[in-house]
């Protein structure tokens, strides 16, 4: 699946699995569990923000888009590592948490993650 097309529990399943959390999805699906609480980065000002500022994500919107995008300095392995230069990972989203908690996605597990 592609991290520019991850939503809601999808994409907050991600996020909790790049932030190295043990994470499972509620019975339906709907959302995410993180010791016993609800765990929702894309839709939560409170974990979400933190995460966009610890990991420098820098974010705009563009209104004749309606859209944000966010892009999240990664590391570069290959052609780059050893000049240790870096990359930009932009992504879009409908709201700035999407479009946030989709680049840091992708700066973890790059553009195509596991179908949950």
């Amino acid at each position: 699946m592609r991290v520019s097309e991850l939503t809601g529990a999808a994409l907050d399943m991600r996020v909790a699995m790049a932030e190295g959390l043990t994470a499972r999805l509620c019975n339906d699906k709907s959302y995410v569990i993180v010791d016993k609480a609800p765990y929702a980065p894309s839709t939560n000002p409170d974990t979400g923000y933190r995460i966009i500022e610890r990991e420098h994500i820098a974010t705009a919107y563009y209104p004749l888009a309606d859209n944000w995008h966010a892009d999240h300095p990664a590391n570069v392995h290959d052609l780059y590592s050893n000049i240790g230069a870096s990359q930009q990972v932009l992504y879009f989203g409908e709201t700035v948490l999407i479009a946030a908690m989709r680049a840091f996605v992708a700066s973890k597990f790059g553009e195509h993650v596991d179908a949950a």
